[in-house]
């Protein structure tokens, strides 16, 4: 089975599936398979892998979005006591809200380390920045290091790597 197959049928899968999850996760991964297809139909015959992360990521980011933003106008209409209990909810652990994290960190990093410029990223209260540092040559590549900090919930921290332009115009990470 192609590569193509293969999204297809877990495109199929999670379609299936979608009748047990709550609506926000249906649209993170349904961004994400819908994007993952779109990065994969638009990149070239050596790029397909990369084209349907960067797709998949953006998907999800959008996705997510979208299911917010439904959520938002709901509690709008909702009566007074629904508004109340969902403003004072106790936060839980979420994988799609993790998984919209990382892709808006990583797509914050690809762009700015294209721009050899800092590049602020948002995504859910949780928020940060990735810096540029060094640029060096190695084995034809143009590489750079970065430094990136970030606050999620008044907790912060920071990574720091070095990442090479690879020839389909991709940042990967050494």
């Amino acid at each position: 089975m192609n590569k193509i197959g293969i999204v297809l049928a877990g495109i199929s899968v999670f379609a299936l599936a979608a009748c047990e999850m709550d609506d926000e996760t249906v649209s993170t991964l349904g961004g994400a398979a819908i994007g993952a297809g779109v990065g994969m139909a638009v990149s070239s015959d050596a790029d397909k892998e990369e084209g349907a992360l960067i797709g998949a990521g953006l998907g999800a980011i959008i996705g997510n979005s979208l299911a917010n933003q439904r959520a938002g106008r709901g509690n709008q209409q909702a009566s007074g006591t629904q508004q109340a209990s969902t403003q004072t909810a106790t936060p839980r652990y979420d994988q799609s809200r993790y998984d919209g994290i990382l892709s808006a960190h990583n797509f914050a990093l690809q762009t700015a380390l294209e721009n050899n410029a800092p590049e602020r990223w948002r995504y859910q209260g949780a928020s940060g920045t990735v810096y540029p540092t060094n640029s060096w040559v190695e084995y034809g590549l143009r590489c750079r290091g970065f430094d990136s900090v970030w606050n999620d919930g008044g907790q912060t921290g920071t990574e720091s790597g070095s990442a090479c332009r690879q020839p389909n115009g991709f940042w990967k990470q050494n």
